[in-house]
């Protein structure tokens, strides 16, 4: 589910005076199609949003500008943020600024700006102000764009990590922040283009239509190269530069990590996992031998485990995926070694995603011949099976070291020139250490 949420700006963004064209609203259609959850966000009042049978595309739908959230599964409607008090409203009216009610928020121009911000001085509170282009609005308590898509996110299982959000104005700014892939339109107000990681080449809902022919309806979404990557760390070289992996190029992406037995694999894993964690990425990590332990201290960690009769059917694991912001564990220990693929293959369909493993560029180690059989023989796959075949086999000698004062660990060196050493970050679940590594 890796970035296939959406969540678009309407008025500039997905329509002009209130009118979706009906070739973007053919490409919403294909994308819901394709397995992509939308959302509708707006400044709009309550009342002023009527979206007849287009509204059926959204799993949901934030209107003035976060305060009013409709969720379409249920049918209900929440002000989680509650709503403007009325003694600010009656200052309003007495200053004579011309404003609109909605169900949560008042709304008007500039000039009135600058009278509004005199009158929320003198009246204290937390109330805020959103601009969107020449429009003001007096929101309650807390109420962004981004914050009531993150609220009706979370009514639906979802994360913002899997998000890519489109704007236009300056109340799309907490949006597009909170979203995993930000979008802006040609013509977006500087401070979103300056913010946004993809910049369309056509203004409002041409540019929309140009993002998603080229990018979910090509599926290309995890091409965009992002301009926060959430860097994870995993050690340091000697002369104490940081070594990053970047969160956001891992999530939603195949990758195997190889080598010889006590070569601390687990270890590596873990830590990645562990982190993807902590930056709120969704984790299910297999754990065919009962290695990983240390995630069990996590918060919002639950481990799943059992024999044959007693671990939970694959359907029972998958429903549980749908809960978001939770780290799962599978541990398959106790399950017959005879049936482990087919246990894994049934959960996340590996027939299909294994096939998009980048083996070109991945060297095996020596019990690599074991991956084709299961390649060949549980997946029935003898394309990805020859492919693996054809991987370069270059041997790995492991070796011990013990320095001084550390606990011992395993140093893993290719037949080649080694690369500067590198210590490698402590893991937040573990008083394991890997004092060092040469790569």
């Amino acid at each position: 589910m890796y970035r296939r949420i959406m969540a678009f700006n309407c008025d500039g963004t997905l329509a002009v005076n209130g009118d979706v064209s009906p070739e973007v609203e053919t490409a919403l259609e294909q994308c819901r199609a394709s397995g992509h959850v939308l959302f509708l966000v707006t400044g709009r009042r309550f009342e002023t949003v009527t979206l007849g049978h287009f509204g059926e595309l959204f799993a949901g739908v934030v209107r003035e500008n976060g305060a009013v959230l409709s969720h379409a599964a249920s049918g209900e409607t929440y002000l989680p943020f509650g709503q403007l008090d009325p003694r600010l409203l009656k200052a309003m009216e007495d200053a004579g600024i011309p404003f609109e009610r909605g169900l949560t928020i008042a709304a008007t121009w500039t000039p009135y700006d600058q009278a509004l911000w005199r009158i929320l001085s003198a009246h204290g509170g937390t109330t805020s102000i959103e601009y969107n282009k020449g429009a003001v609005m007096v929101l309650p308590p807390g109420a962004t764009k981004g914050s009531g898509l993150e609220r009706l996110l979370a009514l639906c299982g979802l994360s913002p990590t899997n998000l890519a959000a489109f704007g236009d104005a300056e109340n799309d700014l907490s949006m597009l922040t909170l979203a995993e892939v930000s979008v802006a339109v040609a013509d977006a107000v500087p401070a979103v283009i300056d913010t946004s990681d993809v910049l369309a080449k056509a203004p409002g809902p041409h540019g929309v239509l140009e993002i998603l022919t080229a990018y979910p309806l090509g599926r290309q979404f995890l091409d965009i190269p992002l301009k926060r990557e959430r860097p994870i760390l995993v050690g340091q070289t000697e002369s104490g530069t940081a070594i990053h992996i970047p969160a956001a190029r891992l999530a939603g992406l195949n990758r195997g990590v190889f080598g010889n037995s006590a070569t601390r694999k687990s270890w590596m894993v873990g830590l990645l996992e562990e982190e993807l964690h902590l930056e709120d990425y969704q984790v299910l990590l297999i754990d065919p031998e009962g290695d990983i332990r240390g995630p069990r201290v996590l918060p919002r960690f639950v481990s799943i485990s059992g024999g044959r009769a007693t671990l939970l059917a694959p359907s029972a694991v998958a429903s549980l995926i749908e809960e978001g912001g939770v780290f799962r564990v599978v541990d398959l220990s106790h399950y017959p070694v005879t049936i482990r693929s087919h246990y894994v293959a049934e959960l996340y369909e590996l027939s299909h995603l294994i096939p998009t493993l980048p083996t070109e560029n991945l060297e095996y180690h020596d019990h690599r011949e074991d991956f084709v059989k299961w390649a060949e023989g549980t997946l029935g796959d003898a394309v990805l099976a020859t492919r693996i075949r054809k991987v370069p086999n270059h041997r790995y000698v492991g070796r011990r070291r013990t320095p001084r004062g550390a606990q011992p660990s395993w140093v893993v060196s290719q037949r080649r020139e080694p690369k500067a050493p590198v210590t490698l970050h402590r893991r937040r679940t573990s008083s394991a250490w890997l004092a060092s590594c040469e790569l």
